[in-house]
């Protein structure tokens, strides 16, 4: 599946919502918010979506956070550019690794 289009209509809406997945089946691992995440998962994701999975469940795990999506961008130094953009580039590798679930509500 390509997540890309998801991606790019997520961060051209006005604002959008993260909110924590909890999945039991993954229970007994790393938080993703964590040192050990960082480390273990940026090789994987690169550094841009390793980033913004870090700070988004740690954001999260507080409660549902809403962002629009320029300052979403800036928070992590990213272009929202919807070809060439890396935050729309990493939201798009999060939900094809398994991380991140785009919604369309």
């Amino acid at each position: 599946m390509d997540h890309h289009p998801l991606a790019a209509s997520l961060l051209s809406r006005p604002s959008f919502d993260v909110i924590a997945w909890v999945d039991p089946v993954c229970d007994a691992g790393f938080p993703c918010d964590s040192d050990e995440a960082l480390v273990i998962l940026c090789p994987v994701l690169g550094p841009s979506a390793t980033m913004i999975l870090h700070r988004l469940a740690r954001y999260a795990s507080a409660g549902p956070t809403s962002w629009e999506p320029g300052v979403f961008a800036s928070t992590f130094g990213l272009s929202t550019n919807a070809a060439t953009g890396l935050a729309v580039k990493a939201v798009a590798r999060l939900a094809r690794f398994g991380f991140a679930r785009i919604g369309s509500s």
